[in-house]
């Protein structure tokens, strides 16, 4: 791997850390880099104990690793610190959070799923009136958020039969009554209009946040569709915000047709004796009061894509010279060209901007040769093709700044997963039966499963002799 990347030359670092079963603090050292082939790569290189999470403990860690294994500094293009795999997740959590409504309907969703699954008898009287193609309850997870979205999804789609489930189970004189009592108050929620709402609301954009989070996990993505991702988002919540009178018809249809809060007796306020009698007191309706909670959840949700967005924006700015060369004209071009040389003087010349203007005649032939069921020939040219093109058609004499700042560009982590990953090694590696395991062997077993492909290409048994031939005995 180190023989990779010294090739390669240019590379990000991962970092992330998770507590194991020993209470120690484990932190994944992760490299990600283009191989020759043009193909960007995520390795593993280790677990490590640490103790603290400043910077300055993490700044230590990083140049000793980087120094042991003879890897210049100078030519690291990026750091990731468990931030892109998880902001989706905290992006949901925020909005989660972002009012009393949306708390305890996910207490509810939780509810449900702890009444379900404490009994098998409980669970079978569910699974009677289920379909085959309905989902079953799911529980929350304050870490990984695609368990949320199923169980909306669960919810959603299972409306009518968790109720009638939990309503036989109340009627049943065979339960505890604490049971019944139980499931009668979880009945009862599902005849209020509110929680109709936040169940079709929550459904419909949880399942969007999690289809795109499962796309941010993959190793391959860049930065150019990490923005494109986020920018789709905000508009789709935005279009979800203008949209809320045809969620709340469709809740209707699940629910009932009155809110739960228009069924309350209004309090009538007593007036002071100087009050004018023409005054009224404001007072909002059921409707009135889910509109702006469903509002609060959807600004929380933009407000917060829109930040994580413009993070990314501003690193991608500094290579838009890759997207400029299929829709920049000479001068934007020629501008976002000489932007890169200033930033990185090091690693290009001069000859970048000629190289540009001179590659875009490449563009059609590359749109051209695309897949016509992968691709619309109308896409932007993506930076992953560009090397490729420049790879396969043995171009890089001719467009060496360009393949240059391309594989800088590919280096860089978009995302976190790899780091995310390795701990479910970490957990199969080292779990409560090896809790007393060595670190130097718990690294070197997660080291052989995680990077299995290029281990089955030593000969390993080449190595074993090797090992036994220094540990043989001598002979009397």
């Amino acid at each position: 791997m180190v023989a990779e990347l010294k090739q390669a030359k240019y590379y990000s670092t991962i970092l992330d850390s998770t507590p194991d079963i020993s209470h120690v603090d484990q932190l994944t050292f992760v490299i990600r880099y283009v191989l020759e082939d043009g193909t960007p790569v995520e390795r593993f290189f280790g677990f490590f104990p640490i103790i603290g999470h400043t910077a300055t403990e993490m700044e230590t860690f990083l140049l000793e690793q980087l120094e042991k294994h003879d890897i210049k500094i100078e030519d690291c293009r990026g750091q990731s610190y468990d931030n892109a795999r998880h902001s989706l997740n905290l992006i949901g959590s925020s909005a989660a959070e972002a009012c009393s409504a949306s708390l305890d309907f996910f207490g509810f969703l939780q509810s449900i799923y702890n009444f379900f699954a404490a009994s098998t008898h409980r669970w079978a009287i569910l699974k009677k009136y289920l379909k085959k193609d309905l989902r079953v309850p799911k529980s929350l997870s304050q870490t990984r958020w695609s368990a949320r979205a199923d169980a909306c999804i669960a919810l959603k789609e299972g409306y009518k039969a968790f109720q009638a489930a939990l309503n036989e189970i109340a009627a049943d004189r065979c339960q505890p009554p604490s049971a019944r009592n139980e499931a009668s108050g979880l009945a009862s929620k599902f005849d209020q209009l509110e929680i109709g709402v936040l169940t079709v609301v929550w459904s419909v954009v949880m399942e969007r946040f999690n289809k795109t989070n499962k796309l941010l996990q993959t190793v391959n993505i860049d930065l150019g569709t990490v923005v494109d991702l986020y920018t789709s988002l905000t508009n789709f919540v935005q279009e979800v915000r203008s949209n809320f009178t045809k969620y709340e018809t469709e809740a209707k249809l699940m629910s009932t047709e009155v809110y739960e809060a228009d069924k309350r007796r209004k309090r009538t306020r007593k007036r002071h004796h100087d009050e004018i009698e023409s005054s009224v007191d404001t007072e909002f309706t059921g409707q009135s009061k889910m509109r702006a909670n469903i509002n609060e959840i959807l600004d929380q949700l933009i407000s917060e894509t829109n930040r994580r967005k413009e993070s990314y924006t501003a690193i991608l700015s500094k290579f838009a010279f890759i997207s400029g060369l299929s829709k920049f004209n000479t001068e934007e071009l020629t501008a976002a060209a000489e932007n890169f040389m200033t930033r990185f003087p090091n690693d290009v010349d001069s000859s970048l901007v000629s190289e540009c203007l001179h590659f875009r005649s490449f563009i059609p032939i590359i749109a051209k040769g695309r897949s016509e069921k992968m691709h619309a020939a109308s896409e932007e040219i993506t930076a992953f093709e560009i090397l490729q093109f420049i790879q396969t058609r043995k171009l890089k004499s001719v467009f060496p700044n360009i393949a240059v700042g391309v594989r800088m560009f590919l280096s860089t982590a978009a995302a976190n997963v790899s780091g995310e990953r390795s701990f479910n090694v970490l957990k199969r590696v080292k779990n409560a039966f090896r809790s007393t395991m060595l670190q130097a062997r718990l690294s070197s077993l997660s080291l052989l499963q995680i990077e299995n492909s290029i281990f089955q290409k030593i000969n390993s048994d080449q190595i074993i002799d090797q090992f036994c031939s220094a540990k043989i005995r001598r002979k009397c």
